[in-house]
C-alpha cells in the first residue's frame, strides 16, 4: 500500500496549496528541496514557502490528475499534470502543466519527504486532455498526423471521449484513469484480444500500476474467463516486465 500513502501526500497537495497551507509544506518538504517552475526558474524550500504565502499570488482554479507512482523502497515518482489559472506577481497565468515530484524516505520507512518537484508547461489551455495527450499518457508518442481510419477514431473519439472521462469534471471522474486501464486489460484478456492487451498491459505499467496487481487481475480473469485466458494474459505480464528490466 506504500503507492496509497504517496497518492494521499499527492491529493492533499493542491487544496494545501490553495490555502496557502505552510505548515504543511513545511513538514512535507526536505531540507535539500528544490523546485523547478513552469517558467524554467529554480527555488528551494524557503523561496517556495516564501511565494507560497506571499498575497500577491493567487489562484482562480487548480485541478490535478495523478497520471502514475512509481514506489522504489526509499525512492517514490509520481507524474501528474496540473490545470492552472491565476495571478503570480501581478500577472496573469495558465495552462497545463507535467509535474515529476520525487519522493525520499529513510531507512527506517517513516515518513515521505518530496525532494524534487519538477515542472514544465505542455499547453496553454486548461482545458481537459485531448485524446492524443491521453493516448501519450498509456503508450507515448502517437504516430504523426493526420490519423486515418481506426486509428483517427481511437484518438478522437476512444480516448477523446471516452478514456478522457477519468479526466474531465467531478461528475465524469467516477473512474479514475488507471480504474479504467485495469478494466480495459481484464477485458481483452477475458476477450483474446492479444495485440491490444500487450499494448494496454504497458499502458497499465506506464499508469504506475504493478506486475502484481496485473497478475492478480489474471488471476480474477481466469476464474471467470477461463483459465487459458489468464494464464495467457499472466504471460503476457511477465513478458513485459521482463523486457522493461532488460531495457
Amino acid at each position: 500500500m506504500e503507492d496509497k500513502q504517496i497518492i494521499d501526500i499527492l491529493t492533499r497537495m493542491p487544496e494545501a496549496e490553495r490555502s496557502r497551507d505552510a505548515a504543511f509544506y513545511e513538514s512535507l518538504l526536505a531540507d535539500k528541496f528544490i523546485f523547478r517552475r513552469g517558467d524554467g526558474s529554480v527555488v528551494d524550500k524557503p523561496a517556495y514557502l516564501g511565494a507560497l504565502i506571499d498575497p500577491e499570488n493567487t489562484y482562480s482554479s487548480l485541478e490535478q490528475e495523478i497520471v502514475s507512482v512509481q514506489v522504489y523502497e526509499f525512492i517514490a515518482v509520481a507524474n501528474v499534470h496540473i490545470r492552472a489559472s491565476g495571478r503570480r506577481k501581478g500577472n496573469d497565468y495558465g495552462g497545463t502543466f507535467r509535474n515529476i515530484r520525487v519522493f525520499v524516505r529513510d531507512a527506517a520507512h517513516v515518513e515521505w519527504r518530496l525532494l524534487g518537484w519538477f515542472n514544465e508547461k505542455i499547453a496553454d489551455s486548461t482545458a481537459p486532455p485531448s485524446g492524443a495527450e491521453i493516448y501519450e499518457m498509456l503508450f507515448g508518442k502517437p504516430p504523426a498526423k493526420p490519423f486515418v481510419g481506426l486509428k483517427a477514431i481511437t484518438i478522437d473519439h476512444l480516448f477523446a471521449n471516452l478514456w478522457s472521462r477519468s479526466l474531465g469534471n467531478d461528475r465524469d471522474k467516477i473512474i479514475t484513469l488507471r480504474e479504467r486501464s485495469l478494466m480495459t486489460v481484464a477485458i481483452l484478456a477475458a476477450h483474446g484480444r492479444l495485440d491490444e492487451l500487450k499494448s494496454h498491459i504497458n499502458g497499465a505499467l506506464n499508469l504506475g500500476i504493478t506486475k502484481d496487481q496485473l497478475i492478480e487481475e489474471m488471476i480474477h480473469v481466469a476464474h471467470y474467463a477461463g483459465w487459458p485466458a489468464g494464464n495467457t494474459g499472466q504471460r503476457l505480464v511477465i513478458e513485459a516486465t521482463e523486457k522493461r528490466m532488460k531495457d
